[in-house]
């Protein structure tokens, strides 16, 4: 608005979608009119440099949002966590440097600018990135077209005319067209499907009405001065503006969140803005007109002072905490400090390409480029340069780095698109792309092709993969994704609302909805088939403050005032609180009734120190491009890391035992070198699949892969192939080794499986349609499992053969509070504020008390009768690190001590014997007390005492003898043990179901099978007869009793769920 210049400062202003202000400073020009201009031509001039250095002139300070759109943007500074915010554009067109300040209050994302904020920089984006670097030339691999089923962003137009175009696309296979009326307005937009955009005016050229295809409209009124007064949006919601009497400024914003109203100062600069929410922010200005400081009415603040040049050098928030800034005379070298010593340098070249960057902890990267401004070198703080070569037109011909002879190689067409890479190794990718630079097909290094189709708007259509299947999309005339289908599968639907917001997905898996507040965040999102809901909301601010999902409960989150996240609250009443210095990352972790984390940080925010109550105190050391070189930790020592110059790890250091890894050019693992000499070996094809691995006995397994990248075939080391079959829906289907099917499945639409068969045993599901397991039946026992729901996905009755059944019931924070099976069984629990278990009645006759360490570690297990009596206990002492030193399971002690890297080094038995424990270089125990231990190099254990084993080819124990007492095991192809033989000639037999889960044994003619859950075995069978029935938890092996035939056993277990005694 140039009304409101002052000297050489002009103000515009925009208020944002949710209310918050933005301040444009427009610094260093005459007119705004100028500086859009000079910004429009420095981006059109850079147009091409652009496409081979997206960031050519990096941003200041080490926390910043860059303009991607704006190769030459030079950002200053943004404190995540506060609600103010600065940053800084600077560029250089004409010998003339421009600078525009961008000052943000309110509760807004700047990651999340409006369309009215974005209109004035020429649809800028904004992305969040690391610290400032400059990129090196693009990505030797042009990633296939996204696609990104997501509402797309509201680009609502201004109440203006858009630019007419000044020329038509090159080669354009479709039109573009514009109509006009006498006084050359834009009234009607043609675009490639014939969709038509319409604009009306009134008679003074004020744009009225905007007409999208779809028929859903914008209008625009005006006052007699030709001033917008009110704007009706797409989805009928309006915004009404007024002005102040003096300069036409816009005085109040009001739509249905409520009112924005803006006050001035004599000098026509924003004095007072009070947001929708009532908070107000006052600005306070020097006698230079230069902004002073912010102050909001919610006690915020932010400070800013400036040098004799005019430049910013100091900013405080809150009062403190203040960052200062100082520029050369030059203005060729920026330097950010903080209040705890950290600083960072930034050093350009006369024409704005940073020269070298230096980080808080002294790090430097530099940068050196070419007489025409292109990037020819980086070198990073470890002396590592890479280097870049262009061609006449700029574009970048080859990369290499010191150190190696490899290379990556580059062509390009002649409009400057990539036509091919070719990777060290000779590996080449090659590219075509259509007249609009759409890539249109990628083939790899296996001659293997991905084609990709557009749409007549140049939007992605469909897909199509080497294996003949193909991806097809579809979209409204708003250009909005709205079906997703690959080959033959159900299509996803996507539907929207009026404002673009996506508001249902429909799937052969279901189809949830979404819910909207007035501000665009989602506050509900249902499930319409397993009838989950979940809720959110939100604090006047936007932030989450509580997250209530009908399965799982509620969670609460709270603030400080800075926007930090400080307290975290479960529906299992488990509580996390955080607390914070001056920045963003916490410097304690305090969880109610346990743990206590405190943590330090370098200059940089990399995290050194990790003191727990639990696990004890880890430190943590990098090297200078910031990897992991030193992790030390009370359960497992000292471990010391190494990379390669692409960043791979290739040494691995733990004590006397040390790890190396070798790549090949591509960066595929090629090599393992383990302690004790052992090796193991990879090759790859073209496209970087495994093609065969070779362990450390020259044994070599081989695999096979179709155009899906699938599974094909698999050599074993024994010489036995697998090979595996894949359905229309790329799901396997079939499992067979030589010519015998061990494996076969079918799949419903939502690609679960109905039904399995795995060698002679047939196996049939059943779902509902949200897809959740109703019936596990085997036709060839004729036995079954069923499954009843409550609320959501919890099973609550797990039917079993003779008509009994296991039913479960939980608490209203989804907690399993009760378990009870056939003859009466039943465990019940109940939990304590903070969520732990704090005792469980098991059957009619006893309970189970828990106790807890300060730190949340368990402490004590009290079994007693109902009367009181003690019948056991069970209780733990645990070191800085989190291990148990000492157990006291019925007065009876166990002690326990650890070395160096965390290992158990001895055991104090309560007879007073004492076991030690001895490793080699790989962490195996060889030697238990006086007892030796020999491996090979595979790390197989091969004899302990009198006992020796054998392995076969494949890894699978093969015998186990004991002075004249061989035992042998029997494994098939997928590595499931199938046959055991004793002594005598007797032999045990197993099955398994599809899941690979324990299914029978038959031993000596007796036939056990074993009912599955699909988690834990619920129930057993003896000849066709239910005997065993199991009452289990929601974890895995997690066992509360069992019922044989009618009578009762309770487990009382460990906090690894091993049992430690039985009751009857």
């Amino acid at each position: 608005n140039t009304r409101n210049k002052v000297q050489d400062e002009i103000f515009d202003t925009v208020v944002n979608r949710d209310r918050s202000l933005i301040l444009i400073c427009w610094k260093g020009h005459e007119d705004v009119k100028d500086a859009q201009t000079a910004l429009q031509q420095y981006v059109k001039e850079k147009e091409q440099e652009v496409k081979q250095n997206p960031q050519i002139a990096p941003t200041v300070g080490s926390r910043y949002y860059q303009l991607v759109s704006v190769p030459a943007a030079r950002v200053g500074y943004y404190l995540p966590g506060r609600k103010s915010a600065v940053f800084r554009i600077s560029f250089v067109s004409n010998n003339r440097r421009h600078v525009i300040n961008v000052i943000k209050t309110g509760s807004a994302h700047l990651d999340e600018p409006s369309p009215e904020l974005a209109s004035l920089f020429n649809s800028i984006e904004f992305d969040l990135r690391q610290p400032v670097r400059p990129a090196a030339p693009k990505s030797p691999l042009p990633a296939p077209p996204a696609v990104e089923p997501v509402p797309q962003p509201d680009l609502t137009p201004p109440p203006v005319s858009p630019a007419t175009p000044t020329q038509a696309p090159a080669l354009a296979a479709a039109t573009l067209s514009w109509k006009y009326d006498d006084k050359v307005h834009s009234v009607e937009m043609i675009d490639f499907e014939q969709n038509a955009t319409k604009k009306y005016y009134d008679p003074t050229g004020n744009l009225i009405r905007y007409v999208r295809p779809d028929q859903s409209q914008m209008t625009f009124a005006y006052d007699s001065q030709g001033r917008l007064i009110s704007k009706t949006r797409y989805d009928q919601t309006r915004e009404q503006y007024t002005y102040d009497g003096q300069a036409d400024r816009l005085a109040s914003v009001t739509d249905q969140l409520g009112k924005v109203s803006i006050h001035y100062n004599p000098q026509g600069l924003i004095q007072e803005f009070i947001d929708a929410h009532g908070v107000t922010s006052r600005f306070d200005y020097d006698p230079q007109n230069q902004l002073r400081g912010v102050q909001r009415s919610d006690g915020e603040s932010v400070g800013f002072a400036y040098d004799d040049r005019g430049e910013l050098q100091q900013m405080t928030f809150d009062g403190k905490n203040p960052l200062e800034f100082s520029t050369s005379e030059n203005g060729l070298t920026t330097t950010l400090r903080e209040q705890d010593g950290a600083s960072e340098s930034f050093e350009f070249t006369t024409s704005g390409q940073l020269r070298r960057a230096t980080d808080a902890l002294g790090k430097t990267t530099s940068f050196n480029y070419g007489p025409g401004g292109q990037l020819v070198s980086t070198t990073n703080p470890l002396g590592e340069t890479t280097r870049y070569s262009h061609d006449s037109a700029g574009n970048v011909r080859v990369i290499s780095r010191s150190g190696t002879q490899d290379k990556v190689l580059l062509t390009y067409t002649k409009a400057g698109l990539p036509q091919s890479v070719t990777l060290p190794g000779d590996h080449k990718f090659q590219f075509e792309f259509n007249p609009f630079g759409k890539m249109t097909r990628t083939t790899d290094p296996l001659g293997r092709s991905f084609g990709y189709e557009y749409n007549q708007l140049q939007q992605l259509s469909k897909m199509t993969f080497p294996d003949g299947s193909s991806r097809n999309l579809v979209y409204d005339s708003a250009g909005r994704l709205i079906s997703d289908q690959r080959s033959n599968d159900p299509a996803t639907m996507y539907r929207y609302d009026d404002r673009d917001r996506l508001v249902e997905v429909t799937s052969a898996t279901g189809s949830i909805r979404y819910e909207y507040d007035e501000y665009d965040r989602p506050t509900r999102v249902v499930d319409l088939w397993s009838g989950q809901l979940t809720s959110l909301q939100y604090d006047q601010r936007g932030r989450l403050i509580q997250l209530n999902d009908s399965l799982r409960g509620r969670t609460d989150y709270e603030y400080d005032k800075s926007g930090r996240l400080i307290n975290v609250r479960n529906a299992q009443g488990q509580q996390v609180e955080f607390s914070y210095a001056d920045s963003d990352l916490p410097i304690e972790r305090r969880q109610a009734g346990g743990e206590t984390v405190r943590y330090e940080y370098d200059l940089i925010g990399q995290l050194k120190r990790e003191d727990s109550t639990v696990t004890g105190l880890k430190r943590y050391d990098y090297d200078a491009l910031n990897r992991l070189k030193e992790l030390t930790t009370p359960a497992r020592g000292t471990r010391r890391y190494e990379y390669n110059l692409s960043g791979n790890l290739t040494r691995v250091q733990a004590g006397q035992a040390e790890f190396r890894y070798e790549y090949d050019p591509t960066d595929n693992l090629t090599t393992i070198n383990i302690p004790g000499g052992g090796q193991t070996r990879f090759e790859y094809d073209g496209a970087g699949r495994v093609l065969s691995r070779k362990n450390a006995l020259g044994q070599l397994r081989q695999y096979r892969w179709n155009n899906a990248d699938q599974l094909e075939a698999l050599t074993l080391e024994d010489g036995k192939q697998l090979s595996y079959q894949y359905g229309e829906r790329r799901k396997p289907v079939q499992i067979t080794e030589g010519q015998n099917v061990i494996r076969s499945h079918e799949y419903n639409e939502q690609g679960l499986p109905v039904t399995s068969t795995v060698k002679d045993q047939r196996y049939r599901y059943l779902y509902d349609r949200s897809g959740k397991l109703l019936e596990t039946r085997n036709e060839s026992q004729q036995t079954s499992v069923g499954y009843t729901y409550g609320n959501g996905d919890r099973v609550s009755t797990v039917l079993l053969p003779e008509g009994k059944s296991i039913n479960y019931r939980y608490d209203a924070d989804a907690r399993l509070t009760q378990v009870t099976g056939p003859s009466g069984a039943e465990v019940r629990i109940e939990y304590d504020d903070l969520g732990r278990r704090k005792s469980q009645l098991t059957g009619k006759a006893a309970h189970i008390e828990y106790a807890y360490h300060p730190n949340g570690l368990l402490q004590r297990i009290d079994c007693k009768q109902n009367d009181g009596k003690l019948i056991y206990q069970a209780a733990y002492d645990y070191d800085s690190a989190g291990r148990i030193i000492r157990a006291v399971l019925q007065d009876k002690t166990f002690t326990y001590a650890y070395d160096s890297q965390g290992r158990l080094s001895e055991t104090v038995y309560p007879d007073g014997r004492r076991e030690t424990y001895e490793y080699d270089l790989a962490g195996n125990i060889k030697k238990r007390g006086t007892e030796e231990r020999k491996f090979n190099v595979l790390n197989q254990l091969l004899s302990t005492g009198e006992i020796a084993l054998q392995y076969s080819l494949t890894g699978n124990l093969i015998s186990r003898s004991q002075l004249k007492e061989t035992i042998r095991f029997d494994f098939d192809a997928l590595a499931f043990l199938q046959r055991v033989a004793l002594q005598n000639n007797q032999t045990v037999e197993y099955g398994y179901d599809p899941d690979g889960l324990l299914a029978s044994r038959n031993s000596a003619g007796k036939m056990t099978q074993f009912l599955q859950d699909r988690k834990n075995i619920v129930g057993e069978l003896t000849d066709g007869k239910l005997d065993r029935i199991y009452l289990n938890g929601n974890d895995l092996d997690q066992r509360f009793g069992q019922v044989i035939g009618n009578e009762q056993y309770y487990f009382i277990t460990a906090p690894d769920h091993s049992v430690l005694a039985v009751i009857n």
